[in-house]
């Protein structure tokens, strides 16, 4: 699959209540979605939306790498070229973390359009695929039954 082109919009949400955290109060939430259009007519899309208030990534630098990204897709029109840079470090395309998550889910949003299927099913044929899994419930120890929960917590909130 080939990309002809790709492009971001900015998004600003109220929330409906504020996050507080100790940097101070966020009361709106503020990123980027981003499409790539391939010769197909699919469109993907992805979201880039850093956690600013932590002080991690600002929001002109996912700018900043989402114009990286829109403008590389002249040179990289391969799918499978973009994704390759999201695994390795390329100098002409400086990744923020948001901006490498959009263009990842944007990949996979394409690939997931392309076959008729859900990013869901799509990434559970890769997982598959690659590697032998074992269930969450087979790595723990039994859960102690509801009553039993109840009594510990009785016992717990006593102390």
């Amino acid at each position: 699959m080939k990309l002809t082109s790709a492009a971001f919009s900015p998004f600003r949400v109220p929330l409906r209540h504020p996050l507080v955290t100790a940097k101070g109060q966020i009361s709106v939430r503020e990123g980027f979605v981003l499409a790539l259009l391939a010769d197909s007519g699919e469109l993907g899309l992805g979201e880039a939306s850093p956690a600013y208030w932590i002080g991690e990534e600002r929001i002109e630098h996912t700018r900043e790498a989402l114009e990286s990204i829109a403008g590389s897709v002249e040179r990289h029109t391969d799918t499978d070229e973009l994704r390759q840079i999201i695994l390795t470090r390329d100098d002409n395309v400086p990744l923020t973390p948001a901006a490498r998550c959009a263009l990842d889910t944007a990949l996979l949003d394409l690939s997931a359009r392309a076959r008729g299927v859900s990013i869901a099913r799509l990434l559970r044929a890769i997982r598959a695929r690659r590697c032998r899994f074992l269930r969450c419930s087979q790595l723990a120890p039994r859960m102690p039954s509801r009553s039993r929960r109840a009594r510990l917590w009785k016992t717990a909130m006593r102390r």
